[in-house]
């Protein structure tokens, strides 16, 4: 299923997602634990807290919204839960503007991609990831090993992903079958959790019967560290109604406008870091 797509009726969870920030120990020595203190940290230590804003990946998107879950006038919960409604955008202006101040002593980078490079180059010491993201590039050496993970209060977006069987497919019994099968434990461990180190779409007791990945402890352990992924909690149910089509997508339009009209700064002519940034 698309992200973002309406359904009317149930969906099976395929897998969950979740972005973190990332962090270097040898830099950072005391991290930072809630975004206030993300916002204190980086002011102290200029240019070495990075993002992609919001047009360069979702990491970077997960990091604002996480910022007005934070800063923002409105409901926190309803945004993090659902159901999104248009007027909560009306008091974002205070988030946005302690954001604008934010960016002048953060460093913008090229994408998702972009901050790991960044982190591993030791360009930048911290910074929003995905999660499995972060596992991928340090099983291929692209990160050092001691790199870590945090989920800063009050918690940042994930993304869940489902399988849907449209009423009038033709082949319905079929799919139902490659659905069962791939949200069979054995699939769920091997193809969701150890290769893509993904969060498992059924609940993780199932998959930590199989033989267990050597990340799925990792990707499991502090999960409660912030706001948990937005999606139920350990998603009990094999079929969750259909609510919201992701936390990300709902207020994007608007966050989209605002971020480009109240919080980027104007790149200057000779600028390195809006070069970068637009590399």
């Amino acid at each position: 299923m698309a992200l973002g797509t309406d359904v009317d009726g149930y969906v099976m969870p395929m897998f969950a997602s979740q972005t973190a920030i990332a962090y270097n120990p040898a830099l950072v020595e005391n991290p930072p634990k809630s975004y206030a203190e993300i916002a204190d940290w980086a002011k102290a230590h200029p240019q070495q807290f990075g993002y992609n804003g919001i047009k360069g990946g979702a990491s970077g998107v997960s990091f604002v919204m996480g910022w007005i879950y934070a800063f923002g006038d409105g409901d926190a919960k309803m945004l993090m839960n659902g159901p999104f409604e248009e007027g909560q955008t009306k008091k974002w202006d205070a988030a946005l503007a302690s954001l604008k101040d934010f960016n002048t002593t953060a460093t913008l980078t090229p994408g998702n991609a972009g901050t790991l490079d960044m982190l591993g180059r030791g360009e930048i010491a911290m910074g929003p990831v995905w999660v499995d993201m972060f596992y991928s590039w340090q099983a291929d050496g692209k990160l050092p090993p001691e790199m870590k993970l945090l989920l800063p209060a009050p918690g940042m977006p994930g993304q869940p992903m489902h399988y849907v069987i449209p009423e009038k497919a033709p082949h319905a019994e079929l799919a139902e079958k490659f659905v069962e099968l791939a949200t069979s434990p054995k699939v769920q461990a091997e193809g969701i959790v150890k290769r893509f180190n993904w969060y498992p779409g059924i609940d993780a007791k199932h998959v930590q019967a199989e033989p267990r990945p050597g990340v799925l402890g990792q990707i499991v352990q502090g999960r409660d560290a912030g706001r948990p992924r937005p999606i139920r909690q350990a998603l009990p149910d094999r079929a969750l109604q259909q609510r919201d089509p992701g936390s990300l997508r709902a207020p994007g339009r608007q966050l989209s406008r605002d971020f480009d009209q109240r919080v980027v700064r104007p790149v200057r002519p000779g600028d390195a870091l809006g070069n970068r940034t637009h590399a």
